[in-house]
């Protein structure tokens, strides 16, 4: 007797990348609401606003381009024991930029 096996793919269609400028995929970051270990909370409304219209997920390690309107900066997420996940320490200095 001969076995039949049947195989289904097991490939998806790909997922559509949107393509953002980084104008468009900037996070609202109040740079003076710093904590006391000196990251950045990301729990201001501007910020989950912003989170949840990229569709990001905060997880430690991402990378962020965080601005206040006026300046920009580099920021990572880390986990903070006593505060979760929603900081983010400084990886460059936040710099004055034109945001059209």
């Amino acid at each position: 007797m001969r076995a039949v096996f049947y195989v289904r793919p097991l490939l998806r269609p790909p997922v559509p990348v949107r393509r953002l400028t980084v104008a468009q995929a900037r996070i609202f970051a109040d740079f003076a609401d710093a904590a006391a270990d000196g990251c950045l909370r990301l729990s201001a409304r501007a910020t989950v606003d912003d989170v949840r219209r990229l569709g990001v997920q905060l997880r430690p390690g991402l990378v962020l381009a965080l601005s206040d309107g006026q300046r920009m900066a580099l920021a990572q997420v880390v986990d903070c024991e006593a505060c979760g996940a929603r900081h983010a320490r400084l990886l460059s200095e936040p710099a004055a930029v034109e945001l059209r």
